[in-house]
């Protein structure tokens, strides 16, 4: 017979051990590639937030800049076509809009003009714009929208 004491101990393990190891092991690693995935894809996101947030500002304030240049002819065209396109910062022509130049994940700007009559006093107009900027990206369209309402304050 064998001496029990002479037995060689904890020098292999057994398959199923190996097995659960490993499972548990890619468990782990398919879980932090997921969530660094899912944090790439947010920090993309907030990325173009933020740069089509800095475009509907800067639409705003040319806008602004034409309100103050020309009233009559701001507030005329919050006419009958009120949906224009503002790829460059100029007056464009109707949707579909082209895209802003030179912007990644092709960034598209434009804006609808409201006239608006508080009563019938003469000098009394507005006009609410909406500036809308969309783009698209692997989970598909988004949009921000950038609404004002400009008075002619040179009255």
């Amino acid at each position: 017979m064998r001496n029990e004491k002479n037995r060689p101990t904890g020098y292999g393990q057994s398959l199923f051990e190996v097995m659960f190891a490993v499972a548990i092991a890619s468990m782990i690693m398919i879980s932090v590639v997921s969530l660094s995935k899912q944090t790439i894809s947010s920090s993309d996101f907030s990325g173009n937030n933020a740069l089509a947030n800095k475009y509907a500002l800067e639409a705003t304030e040319w806008i602004r800049e034409e309100r103050d240049n020309d009233w009559i002819d701001f507030y005329n065209r919050a006419g009958p076509n009120p949906t224009l396109c503002l790829e460059d910062l100029a007056w464009g022509g109707a949707p579909p809009c082209p895209d802003i130049v030179d912007t990644p994940f092709k960034f598209k700007r434009s804006v609808i003009l409201r006239q608006v009559d508080l009563d019938a006093t003469p000098g009394n107009e507005s006009v609410e714009i909406e500036v809308i900027v969309t783009w698209t990206d692997g989970k598909g369209m988004h949009q921000v929208k950038n609404i004002t309402r400009y008075t002619n304050w040179n009255i």
